[in-house]
């Protein structure tokens, strides 16, 4: 089930949506990994996904522009595992690698013809690695912030000519932003620090 609106004219724009999903044998994550690498996956009993999805933006002047974004919701299953000897039941737990929010955030600044600066943020909320909901095997909750740099030069030859300047992470965060389990232990994939990055582009 899902219900949106959308609205939009030169100053600003904005989407709403929320959605409801429910499921038998959901074939999902489970966090673990075989001896190849892959991903593994499985059927679990009942299971849901639902919440808000929001994006918009404003162009508060001619040379200044606002945008955010936000994903808000839950995702809830119900599964059995094997520990040890026994099976063991798990009711109302959140679905791995589902994060609860994301929340972004783009200012746009265009006070000189033809350069762009720009600042991104991105907020995570906590994501569980496996079906157990375990807070010894998690995600935590991590905000990456990038600031990236534009400038455009029109010539007869080529119709514009890109150069783009990134520097990601700014603040030089530490977080991990994927892992996996191998047994009842948790590993983690370590996001780089402060980096940078230059492109051009042609466009003819």
């Amino acid at each position: 089930l899902e219900l949106g609106i959308r609205q939009s004219n030169q100053s600003y724009f904005y989407n709403a949506n929320v959605y409801y999903m429910k499921y038998t044998n959901q074939l999902v994550l489970t966090g673990a990994i075989n001896d190849v690498g892959s991903p593994i996956r499985e059927n679990v009993g009942e299971s849901s996904r639902y919440g808000i999805e929001l994006d918009a933006g404003a162009n508060a002047t001619n040379w200044f522009t606002l945008r955010a974004n936000a994903s808000i919701g839950s995702t809830t299953t119900d599964f059995k595992r094997l520990e040890d000897t026994l099976i063991v039941s798990y009711d109302n737990v959140q679905l791995s690698y589902s994060p609860q929010a994301i929340l972004g955030a783009e200012l746009i600044f265009k006070a000189v013809k033809n350069l762009e600066l720009a600042a991104i943020t991105k907020y995570v909320s906590k994501q569980y690695l496996d079906l157990t909901q375990n807070e010894s095997r998690k995600l935590d909750a991590y905000t990456s912030t990038n600031f990236r740099l534009g400038y455009s030069i029109y010539t007869e030859s080529v119709k514009e000519i890109r150069i783009t300047f990134l520097v990601n992470n700014v603040f030089n965060s530490l977080y991990s932003a994927n892992g996996y389990t191998w047994g009842d232990t948790p590993y983690y994939y370590p996001q780089a620090g402060i980096n940078f990055l230059a492109g051009i582009s042609l466009r003819f």
